[in-house]
């Protein structure tokens, strides 16, 4: 009788504890869950905290604002959810989902706002005051005027482009800004050679002498028509 209950009492034991080591198993397999989900969370909400940045630095050097009201998508639901126990995996992969459709609106606007406003600002430059500079600032000048038009054409911007972009445009404006306009000979000269090919004997010793003036010579291509 005691042999049994002895075996009894053991069988109870490790009943007890396979029932432990299984709930054990549980809770560790539901907290890889929550982890997995709260890592996907953090990495939406880094590319989200990123481009807000790149708009409130976008507001602070140009004036821009950029609608923001969508910062709290997902976020307000998770945390209802949340208050009433561990959100589900449904709960979770809405969440981001919002949080990612709310990255990509801000980043639209961004591109949109901020095509939109260097198209404005390059318009605004007096670049035919280039010619105008010294042979050596004309060059400078004319790599400046590349690298705006470059960056505001590009398809992703960051806070580092703007800043780049607002030094560069604010210095080469400056430097305008203070330099006499091209006489209107040349800016007629130049803007023939904008419209169309011309041929050597389309262009007179004058206007070449002209061009080699303001050093625009290295700005003008000769080519042989082929035979």
């Amino acid at each position: 009788m005691t042999d049994d209950r002895s075996v009894h009492d053991k069988a109870l034991k490790l009943q007890s504890e396979v029932r432990r080591l299984d709930l054990g198993r549980k809770d560790i397999q539901q907290a890889q869950r929550i982890a997995e989900r709260v890592h996907t969370l953090r990495a939406a909400l880094g590319d989200l905290r990123s481009k807000v940045t790149v708009a409130r630095t976008l507001e602070r050097r140009t004036g821009i604002r950029v609608d923001l009201s969508g910062l709290d998508s997902g976020r307000t639901e998770l945390a209802r959810k949340a208050a009433g126990g561990l959100p589900s995996d449904n709960s979770f992969n809405a969440a981001s989902r919002k949080i990612k459709e709310a990255t990509e609106q801000i980043s639209k606007e961004i591109l949109e706002q901020w095509r939109n406003w260097t198209e404005d600002q390059l318009e605004l430059l007096p670049t035919n005051r280039i010619s105008m500079l010294e042979r050596s600032r004309q060059e400078a000048a004319r790599s400046t005027l590349k690298n705006l038009r470059n960056n505001a054409r590009s398809p992703r911007i960051a806070t580092s482009d703007i800043n780049l972009f607002v030094t560069q445009y604010e210095g080469l404006k400056d430097e305008l800004t203070q330099t006499p306009d091209a006489p209107e000979d040349l800016l007629q000269l130049l803007a023939r050679l904008n419209a169309t090919t011309l041929s050597l004997q389309d262009v007179s010793d004058d206007e070449i002498a002209l061009l080699r003036q303001y050093s625009m010579d290295s700005e003008v291509e000769l080519r042989r028509r082929g035979l």
